[in-house]
């Protein structure tokens, strides 16, 4: 199993292309934790007795849910990634449940968790009576989630469709981050981005983190990779819109929250 050197994403920027155009990855469970994820989920019998894709999408959920949200190292739970920040399966598959029912739009079921997570009651200071659990990685892979599970809505009836090659398709461009180098982290530095002693205002930021823009930690994830892969991971960015738009995505609106992510257009 080949690494992926950060210069093949920096020739497709080169040529104003996006990541997935020229690189093909494939992802193997001793190198990284969502394989893993997908492997429990399959051997369940909400999988194996499922009669569509969104049966399967809370069988991943499930398996997700299984592992520790706060950890030392950070949990399979997560999908680690360059450009799109720390990726909460469970959020993020149990939004695409929830999407490929059809019941209700996608723009409507973000704007449901934005509501659950504690958005109106925190829309202009933080409620220090009822404090949210809105962190860096809650909207950001239930937009991710949403919008893969819109993507593949047609093949909702297919038990052939293959889930994890689509995810890994789906997840390749945010650029995952392997186990040398993610397993460095504990879940409060690279989930929720807090120093050893964080100030009040750095602990409200990443519990009030009320966007679907994600929380980016190029420089972190770099410098542990020079050390373990001999070689930096990802482009530096420092703004998660920015990390989004070169991956291929872009965040939006709906009703004045920055809640949705879409597919940016190819120039």
């Amino acid at each position: 199993m080949k690494s992926f050197p950060a210069v093949f994403i920096l020739v497709s920027f080169a040529f104003q292309c996006f990541p997935q155009d020229s690189v093909q990855y494939k992802y193997s469970s001793v190198e990284y934790s969502f394989p893993r994820v997908f492997e429990a989920a399959k051997k369940t019998p909400k999988w194996i007795n499922a009669k569509n894709i969104t049966e399967r999408y809370w069988a991943i959920y499930d398996a997700a849910n299984r592992y520790s949200v706060s950890s030392k190292p950070v949990s399979d739970r997560y999908a680690l990634t360059c450009y799109g920040g720390p990726i909460d399966l469970m959020h993020f598959f149990g939004l695409a449940a929830q999407v490929s029912t059809g019941s209700k739009t996608l723009e409507e079921f973000l704007y449901l968790q934005w509501i659950d997570e504690g958005g109106p009651e925190n829309i202009k200071k933080f409620n220090h009576k009822e404090p949210p659990e809105a962190h860096p990685d809650d909207l950001p892979s239930n937009a991710l989630g949403s919008l893969f599970s819109q993507e593949l809505i047609q093949k909702k009836a297919d038990l052939n469709s293959d889930i994890q090659k689509e995810f890994e398709e789906f997840i390749a461009p945010l650029l995952p981050v392997p186990d040398k180098v993610a397993k460095e982290f504990s879940h409060r530095e690279i989930v929720m981005g807090w120093p050893d002693n964080p100030s009040d205002k750095q602990r409200e930021e990443k519990l009030a983190w009320f966007t679907a823009e994600p929380m980016i930690c190029c420089d972190k994830i770099n410098t542990v990779a020079k050390i373990k892969l001999g070689h930096p991971l990802c482009k530096d960015f420092t703004k998660g819109k920015d990390a989004l738009e070169f991956a291929g995505f872009r965040i939006e609106k709906y009703k004045e929250q920055t809640i949705i992510t879409r597919r940016a257009e190819k120039k």
